[in-house]
């Protein structure tokens, strides 16, 4: 492909953009991320460092493995914990990441477990997506819970088992997905029937693989002491699959419920000649269902972030990190 002169110029004037940013005198050193999109999330969290991407020759260079190279004392890294703190044996890079000092980890899966967690999205319900009712049911956190806790049996047996190489971890993403009506019946209902059947049948499954009782005991235990428990495994499934397959679709579902709610409400107590305007201005205000993930992204790092992060689990250990980094 043929580079244009504007291309060609404009490329290198972010370039130089890029590096005059960089010699913030105020900034103790530079912190590089595997994402761009993770960068308002690690400015959150190293406030005394400059968040950037890692460039070589000019070349912005994306992902885990080139950082792990290059980590140092001089040059940190933040990175999503990914497998690499649950399963420390799947691959020979996870040992560096648990014991670098260098090295800034997430330890929930990824940064989407965090900024989407049940808390925050039970938070921004009670204050979003309702105008005249204020009686809609919240059951977000009590939803995340109970998932957890039909996940946790099998989740221990795949995590070892995917430790040991004998599984992908799409086997365990796909087997969990919500099916036909489980996300209706478990958003509306709190019925779990369907989905916890097919959680048991796959956890006996996975149980007949596993040879070494002993050895899944003491992998369990070091789980525990991961504080993977029972109440918090939707921290650990795979970041962008527990976005994209249980947060968005759940909360769709939730609030197209609180909309036809508001709409019904409009409908049987106001004056006929005022319905029509009525219901347009709940449409309207509902409209950000469309756009939930940014409306999330915008409330985390808005207000819950700030309110909540020496309470959050992950968020209040990443930041005792890096304090005991700086000092």
């Amino acid at each position: 492909m043929n580079v244009t002169f504007f291309e060609k110029y404009s490329q290198a004037y972010n370039e130089l953009l890029a590096e005059f940013e960089s010699n913030d005198k105020s900034k103790l050193g530079v912190i590089y991320i595997e994402d761009i999109t993770d960068k308002q999330f690690w400015q959150k969290i190293a406030t005394k460092h400059e968040v950037k991407l890692y460039s070589e020759n000019g070349t912005t260079i994306t992902g885990k493995s080139k950082l792990l190279q290059i980590c140092s004392k001089n040059q940190l890294i933040a990175i999503d914990s990914d497998f690499d703190y649950l399963c420390p044996n799947h691959r020979d890079k996870s040992l560096l990441i648990n014991n670098s000092p260098f090295v800034l980890q997430t330890y929930a899966h990824g940064r989407e477990n965090i900024v989407f967690s049940p808390d925050c999205l039970g938070q921004i319900l009670d204050e979003k997506f309702q105008l005249y009712l204020d009686n809609h049911n919240n059951e977000i956190v009590n939803i995340f819970q109970q998932l957890s806790e039909i996940w946790f049996e099998p989740y221990q047996k795949f995590l070892y088992l995917f430790n040991l190489n004998k599984y992908e971890h799409d086997y365990w993403v796909e087997n969990i997905r919500l099916k036909g009506k489980e996300c209706q019946n478990i958003t509306l209902n709190l019925d779990f029937s369907d989905y916890k059947a097919r959680m048991l049948a796959l956890d006996t499954q996975l149980n007949q693989q596993i040879d070494n009782q002993d050895e899944f005991n003491d992998f369990c235990k070091e789980l525990t002491k991961k504080s993977f428990e029972k109440y918090n495994v939707w921290a650990f499934i795979r970041c962008h699959n527990f976005k994209d397959n249980f947060v968005i679709p759940l909360l769709k579902t939730i609030i197209k419920h609180r909309q036809d709610k508001e709409l019904g409400d409009v409908q049987n107590n106001y004056a006929q000649n005022e319905i029509s305007d009525r219901r347009k201005g709940v449409t309207n205000y509902f409209k950000d269902i469309n756009s939930i993930e940014t409306v999330l992204h915008h409330y985390f790092y808005d207000v819950y972030f700030k309110k909540e992060k020496q309470n959050h689990q992950f968020v209040s250990k990443i930041i005792s990190d890096y304090d005991a980094i700086i000092k």
